[in-house]
């Protein structure tokens, strides 16, 4: 006797059984058509299933099912019996010595076979109407014989319909059936297919199990193809749908698929349509909220306003001293339906040992020319230290910043302006994208490319992920919340959020203050995860902090005899250090660094 897990279910008075492949562990097509039984064999049981008291089993298998005796405490159905032990037999009893044996199965016959399955007839001469249909050149049991939702959702091809099962609107292979008047208040005609109609799906759950659908307050057809999709037609990706960051890209006059990239040889690799933008799986300030239940600056609600339109209103507004309460704006009700909050930082979730992103770094420094700042540059570069030492670098031209006195009357450097231009030009580059992460550095501040990387490798973060790094373990007042814009660190993925949508965060979140600040708080309105290097630096004038071998960056390091001892220390050297100066520096570091100088001259800025 096989081994067998079987499911009844009583409706209406009717069996409704389920029987279950033990090799597979999900519903058989012989146990479906089992489960098919007319009013009168209500008393009649599965495979599996005990027919003591009714002596009689359902519809199922080559040659139907027969009523088996084990003994006088257990008889099930199957299509054959060997009379002795079972070693499947989960049933246990126990000899005259107290030790475990099977039971011993007479297989006496008990009421009739059963009549075989609706898969038994190859013909559909042979396949009997009364109880079975000929479909796909297959003999199955009708959909339309389950009365329940469960036994109808246990096969494929069927669907359960308010009330009724039916057929399956992907069974039906011409347009003409998708469509006709019996089908097309449920399937709809797409892409060569017929599918089951997205505003059949209740729920934003079922909904994005529709092929070809997407949640908008209601479920509806995406105008857009999702990646593997054939994108021919729609000529775009699907944002909804992970195709956010992708192009449709051609393989040939018979086939298109939307990624971010398109190198193989035996594509044509045309571009089909414009480039989609990543998703930030949120609403900006303002905006429809309705796919999302999500706003995206942090202090803003989703909002229903009416049946027409749920958006994202502030509810609180941030500032030094906590937050104030704001109201519903005109025309909005007092107290509407909230459907979600404002994104908010959080950590993201480690990758498994050893399947962790990678840690290729592409590093960049923006100085101010004729400045101070490039002296630093220089010193770095003759030394090929810091984003010198990278997998790729990159220099890039700043300017002169101002300031900004905020509500607590602190002033800080405002230089987002500045940045967000250098970003751009970071973007233009386009060298980024080769490596893991990107690391912007500043001309005050020693990288040490690879001890970042074991930092980065420790972390274990997850691959292809959006992440950028807590690189302090300051007090959150101080250190910006664990962000400090001497060294920042982000994914590729990160970036790529980024780029497509800082023009919202200067829109919506103001740009007002420093660069660090503005990129933590852009990040986490993107739904960007962290991750905390709080060993990655921490800021100090001394220069003796560069003896501390476990630091990834030593910052800051305006004084340039400074900087020049804390290279040598990182390379192995060791320097004096007095007063928070490098003391014992030899006197001809500078012809070193800079050999054409003059009398000691390009120690000085020189404006150009």
């Amino acid at each position: 006797l096989g081994s067998w897990a079987a499911a009844g279910l009583l409706a209406v008075g009717v069996a409704v059984c389920t029987m279950w492949s033990w090799r597979t562990g999900s519903p058989s097509e012989a146990g479906v058509e089992a489960s098919v039984g007319l009013a009168a064999e209500a008393a009649c049981v599965s495979a599996g299933a005990d027919c003591r008291a009714s002596q009689c089993c359902l519809d199922g298998g080559e040659h139907g099912l027969q009523c088996y005796a084990r003994d006088d405490f257990w008889a099930q159905c199957d299509s054959k019996c060997i009379p002795g032990t079972h070693e499947d037999d989960k049933a246990t009893n126990y000899d005259a010595s107290g030790k475990k044996v099977k039971p011993t199965w007479s297989c006496k016959k008990l009421g009739k076979r059963s009549k075989p399955g609706c898969s038994a007839f190859e013909k559909e001469s042979t396949c009997p109407e009364e109880r079975c249909e000929w479909k796909d050149d297959k003999c199955t049991v009708h959909c339309g014989s389950f009365g329940d939702s469960s036994a109808c959702s246990s096969l494929d091809r069927c669907t359960w319909d308010g009330t009724t099962c039916k057929d399956a609107c992907w069974t039906f292979s011409s347009n003409e059936t998708c469509l006709s008047s019996s089908h097309a208040k449920r399937c709809e005609w797409r892409d060569d297919k017929c599918m089951q109609g997205c505003w059949t799906y209740p729920t934003s759950d079922t909904c994005w199990k529709g092929s070809g659908c997407m949640w908008h307050g209601s479920c509806k057809s995406d105008p857009c193809s999702a990646p593997g999709e054939d994108c021919r037609k729609t000529k775009c990706c699907s944002a909804l749908r992970s195709g956010g960051g992708m192009t449709c890209f051609e393989k040939d006059e018979y086939y298109a698929s939307c990624a971010k990239h398109c190198d193989d040889k035996d594509w044509t690799c045309k571009k089909l349509g414009n480039r989609t933008k990543t998703q930030t799986h949120c609403a900006w300030a303002g905006e429809d909220c309705a796919s999302w239940g999500m706003c995206c600056n942090p202090g803003f609600v989703c909002a229903v306003k009416d049946k027409y339109f749920s958006g994202c209103v502030q509810q609180f507004k941030l500032n030094s001293f906590g937050k104030t309460k704001m109201p519903m704006p005109p025309g909005w009700p007092a107290n509407p339906k909230i459907l979600g909050g404002g994104q908010l930082e959080y950590a993201a979730t480690p990758a498994p040992p050893g399947k962790g992103m990678g840690t290729t770094l592409y590093c960049f420094m923006a100085y101010v020319p004729g400045s101070y700042e490039e002296r630093l540059m220089e010193i770095q570069k003759a030394s090929s230290a810091s984003i010198f030492a990278c997998d790729k670098y990159d220099l890039f031209h700043a300017w002169q910043s101002g300031s900004t006195t905020w509500d607590s009357q602190a002033t800080t450097l405002s230089n987002i302006d500045v940045f967000i231009n250098i970003w751009e030009n970071v973007e233009k580059a386009g060298n980024l994208w080769k490596y893991d992460w990107t690391v912007k550095a500043d001309p005050d501040c020693l990288l040490v490319p690879q001890r970042l990387k074991w930092h980065l490798a420790a972390m274990n973060a997850p691959v292809q992920t959006p992440i950028y790094v807590k690189n302090n373990a300051l007090n959150a007042s101080i250190g910006n919340n664990g962000f400090l814009g001497a060294v920042e660190v982000f994914s590729r993925e990160a970036l790529e959020l980024y780029f497509d949508w800082w023009p919202k965060c200067k829109k919506t979140l103001g740009s007002k203050g420093g660069e660090d600040g503005f990129m933590k708080r852009c990040m986490d309105a993107m739904g960007v995860g962290y991750v905390v290097d709080g060993g990655m630096f921490e800021p100090n004038n001394d220069p003796r902090v560069c003896n501390n071998g476990k630091r990834a960056a030593y910052h800051p390091l305006k004084l340039q005899e400074n900087l020049q001892c804390c290279i040598e220390v990182v390379n192995g050297g060791s320097h004096t250090f007095e007063w928070g100066k490098c003391t014992d520096l030899s006197p001809n570091w500078v012809s070193k660094v800079w050999p054409k100088c003059d009398n000691g001259k390009c120690r000085e800025p020189q404006w150009r």
